[in-house]
C-alpha cells in the first residue's frame, strides 16, 4: 500500500533542520527518528513491505492486523508494534485504522534481538502522537525533543509485557483473561472489557462465551470465589476484608455466592479447612 506523504518526510534527512546547529541541538547517535508519518484509513495491503531500519507502528483508533507471514498481530487502540529491519511485513483493516509510523535507528538498537515487540499501552500510544504534534513543528532546535522522546517510549515499550501473535479471537479472550486476572479486585463491567479488547459490547459477550463455555458474569463470580478460598484458608484476613480483595465488596453477597459454589459458607469453609471447627 502507498502511504499517505506528510511533511515530515523531511525527517528522513539527516540534516534535517529540526536538528540545529549548536553542539546541544545535534542528532542523537543512540537513538533518533527518521521519519513520523500518520495515515487514517482502510487497509488493503497486496504487497509485503520491509524496511531498511526499525519500525514502530502506534494504533491510535480503529482495528485491523498486522501480518508478518508467520505471525498476525492484533492492531487495537494502544498498540504499539516494533518490526525489526528486513521483516517483511503488512497492514490489514475493514474499516477506517488511524496509525503512526515511526522509522528510527541507533547504537541502542544493535542490543536488540530482531524479533516483532508487540504491546499495549495507551499512554505509549499517545506519546508517540505527541511525536508527530512536536514534529510539525519545523523549527530549528526540537529535533533533541524527538530523540529524548523517543528513547522514553522505547524503553518503556521494552518494560511493557509482550502480547505476542494472537491467532484471532482466541488471542483476544486470552488477553481480556490476562487483563481480568490482574485486575480482579476492580469492578470489571462488560463495558470496560469490551472496550479493552477493541470490541463491542455484543460481540465481545459471543467470543468470550465461545471461548470460555461462560458469560463474563458467570466467569467473575466463579473465579472469585476460587480467590477467596486460598485466602480463607491461609491468611488472617476477616471476612469483610477478602470480598474486596477479589471484587465483591458487599460481604452478605459475597458470602451468599461463596455458598453457593462451595457448598458452606466462608466462615464453615475457613473453620473446616483450618481445623478450628467443633
Amino acid at each position: 500500500m502507498k502511504r499517505a506523504r506528510s511533511a515530515f518526510e523531511k525527517l528522513e534527512g539527516l540534516d534535517s533542520p529540526l536538528w540545529g546547529g549548536s553542539p546541544f541541538e545535534t542528532r542523537s547517535r543512540d537513538c533518533t527518528p527518521l521519519y513520523i508519518t500518520r495515515y487514517t484509513g482502510p487497509r488493503h495491503a497486496a504487497h509485503w513491505t520491509t524496511h531498511e531500519d526499525w519500525e514502530l507502528t502506534a494504533v491510535l483508533a480503529g482495528e485491523g492486523r498486522l501480518d508478518t507471514g508467520t505471525t498476525s498481530y492484533r492492531l487495537l487502540p494502544g498498540v504499539l508494534v516494533l518490526v525489526p529491519p528486513g521483516v517483511a511485513h503488512r497492514e490489514k483493516s475493514a474499516d477506517a485504522l488511524d496509525t503512526v509510523w515511526l522509522g528510527c535507528r541507533g547504537a541502542r538498537f544493535r542490543a536488540l534481538h530482531r524479533q516483532v515487540r508487540h504491546a499495549r499501552n495507551l499512554s505509549l500510544a499517545a506519546e508517540i502522537e505527541c511525536l508527530w504534534l512536536v514534529a510539525h513543528q519545523v523549527q530549528g532546535g526540537r529535533g533533541p525533543e524527538l530523540d529524548a522522546r523517543l528513547l522514553l517510549v522505547l524503553t518503556e515499550l521494552y518494560r511493557q509485557p509482550d502480547a505476542g501473535g494472537t491467532g484471532g479471537a482466541d488471542g483476544v479472550i486470552e488477553q481480556a483473561l490476562r487483563f481480568m486476572h490482574a485486575h480482579l479486585a476492580e469492578p470489571l463491567t462488560l463495558a470496560r472489557l469490551a472496550r479493552q479488547a477493541g470490541c463491542s459490547p455484543g460481540h465481545f459477550s459471543r467470543l468470550f462465551r465461545r471461548h470460555t463455555a461462560l458469560s463474563v458474569i458467570q466467569w467473575l463470580l466463579r473465579t472469585r470465589v476460587q480467590q477467596a478460598a486460598p485466602l480463607l484458608r491461609h491468611s488472617g484476613l476477616s471476612a469483610a476484608e477478602i470480598p474486596r480483595r477479589v471484587g465483591t465488596a458487599d460481604p452478605f453477597y459475597s458470602s451468599r455466592l461463596f455458598k453457593r459454589h462451595m457448598g458452606r459458607s466462608p466462615r464453615a469453609y475457613r473453620q473446616a479447612e483450618q481445623g478450628t471447627g467443633p
